[in-house]
């Protein structure tokens, strides 16, 4: 039985690394591919994004080999669900073979704008915001090694991820989506999350796990759950 590979896509700020820790968790079925951006982890020497575009571009190149090899699913978390939502585009455009699952965490449409312009904030209250999301200790914040790597990634992904709006796109998935939020994220409203709704003509489910923004963190074993079951299904079907 071929494995369903899972690409999983950072959020801002974010690395590959966070998604290391769900290969414990997730069915034997199942293959977690993190997938890096440039500057951070094992492509620290890269040079950061110019543009959203380029980014889309590059996750689209790290797994276009892959699509066609096996069943294959889309997680992004926040910042890593707009990339997912324009890879999609790019892989029907290509006319690859579209994934079987879509998993977007964290985030509402990229269709919705929001006001908040934290690219307009300073080191100090773009770290005390970031806290205020939950997820993060005070101690990261304090520790100034770690400080130096993580603020200038996280700057550079805030700035890509601001500059983009995408009005919302009539061409609709023919796969099940999955939407997931934390119970105390208040970026987004119900109304906001229910419009993922409209991106496809299958079944979009959505579940809300305990903790703020980044509630995947905080409940990985509760994520990877209902990932498992979900994508087992395919095996069964």
């Amino acid at each position: 039985m071929e494995k369903i590979k899972l690409f999983c896509i950072p959020y801002a700020g974010g690395s590959a690394t966070n998604y290391l820790r769900w290969k414990r968790y997730s069915d034997s079925a199942i293959e977690i591919v993190p997938i890096e951006l440039k500057g951070r982890g094992g492509r620290s020497t890269t040079a950061f994004y110019e543009n959203f575009q380029e980014v889309v571009d590059d996750v689209y190149n790290s797994i276009k080999f892959e699509l066609g090899k096996s069943d294959y699913a889309l997680f992004g978390h926040s910042f890593g669900s707009m990339i997912v939502y324009e890879v999609i585009k790019k892989i029907r455009q290509a006319k690859d073979q579209d994934p079987v699952h879509v998993f977007f965490s964290g985030c509402g449409p990229p269709y919705i704008r929001k006001n908040k312009k934290l690219s307009n904030m300073s080191d100090d209250e773009l770290k005390e915001e970031i806290f205020s999301y939950g997820g993060t200790t005070k101690e990261f914040f304090e520790d100034e090694n770690l400080l130096k790597n993580f603020m200038p990634i996280l700057k550079a992904d805030i700035k890509i991820m601001e500059s983009r709006f995408q009005a919302e796109d009539k061409d609709k998935y023919n796969f099940d989506v999955t939407i997931f939020n934390g119970v105390e994220d208040v970026e987004y409203d119900e109304k906001d999350i229910r419009q993922w709704e409209k991106c496809t003509l299958k079944k979009c489910n959505r579940y809300k796990f305990e903790g703020g923004h980044f509630f995947i963190n905080e409940k990985t074993e509760d994520v990877l759950k209902v990932i498992n079951n979900l994508l087992n299904s395919y095996h069964i079907n």
